[in-house]
């Protein structure tokens, strides 16, 4: 098993699919044939960089001035201690980024 795949693993037990709250921590992921999760280090990098210039409304997930990376359990993921992070904003960036979908905590 490659260590990407079980780092994947790893991070999966503290993360679910996104959905339309605020998070503090985010990775970008694509699926491989099995159906395992696979994390996308370069869309990952580049989603948090486009939410970091992020400026569109008034929302708390409009804006995120404190975005940045983090590596923690070995995986690199955006942060957010704020909670600006929208799952629905993360994973637009990531899809745009060449990811299959983002995952959130």
């Amino acid at each position: 098993m490659s260590s990407t795949l079980i780092k994947t693993l790893v991070l999966l037990t503290l993360t679910s699919l996104t959905v339309a709250d605020l998070h503090t921590n985010a990775i970008c992921i694509d699926v491989a044939k099995s159906g395992a999760y696979l994390y996308n280090a370069g869309a990952t990098q580049a989603s948090c960089n486009n939410y970091k210039k992020r400026n569109t409304g008034g929302e708390q997930w409009d804006k995120c001035p404190d975005c940045y990376m983090k590596t923690s359990t070995g995986i690199p993921h955006c942060r957010s201690d704020a909670s600006h992070l929208g799952g629905d904003e993360i994973t637009y960036y990531c899809k745009q980024n060449g990811a299959a979908n983002a995952l959130t905590l």
